[in-house]
């Protein structure tokens, strides 16, 4: 077990497992660690592997230390918490909404009925200007991220042009050494 450990440290990374680690980080940084979540959350460790379809078992390895979920866990949990965030911030506004068959039997809300002066918007614009915040964020994130892959793709190209010349270099010495007329 501790020579396939080894031997995982010793492989290069390949690019989408960089990828995967810089998004886990930008997660990390975000809710911070899987208990911090679920306290948040309110849940027990059961709670959190049946939100995750997973065992709780596999919770509870999750959390100790040297050890971590994989990156699909943290970005189901950051979903789940968006969610969460913005449909309490519309559930206000959700209960202006009383649906009203009409006589064809598609339900429509009243508000769309009602006058549009009747329909308080400032917890909806609120919330819009809250998500385009958070978008320009991320945005600002993945550019970053995106600048230290392109950084990281450079320096590993870099080295492969490095080590071909030296191969051609190696040979040519060589042919010459032994071929020489």
């Amino acid at each position: 077990m501790q020579e396939i450990e080894n031997e995982n440290l010793s492989r290069p990374k390949t690019q989408q497992r960089i990828r995967q680690e810089a998004q886990l980080e930008v997660l990390r940084k975000k809710h911070g660690s899987l208990e911090d979540i679920r306290r948040e959350l309110g849940f027990s460790q059961k709670q959190m592997g049946e939100l995750l379809l997973v065992d709780a078992s596999a919770w509870s390895r999750w959390i100790k230390p040297g050890e971590d979920a994989p990156a699909h866990i943290y970005q189901a949990l950051d979903w789940y918490l968006e969610a969460r965030d913005i449909r309490s911030v519309f559930k206000s506004e959700l209960t202006q909404f009383d649906f009203i068959e009409k006589s064809s039997g598609a339900s429509v809300p009243a508000a769309a009925l009602a006058p549009q002066s009747q329909i308080d918007s400032s917890a909806l614009n609120e919330a819009v200007s809250g998500v385009a915040e958070k978008m320009a964020l991320w945005e600002i994130e993945k550019n970053q991220l995106a600048e230290k892959l392109k950084k990281s793709e450079a320096l590993q190209a870099g080295w492969k042009l490095f080590l071909i010349l030296n191969s051609f270099i190696l040979f040519y010495l060589i042919v010459n050494r032994y071929f020489s007329f």
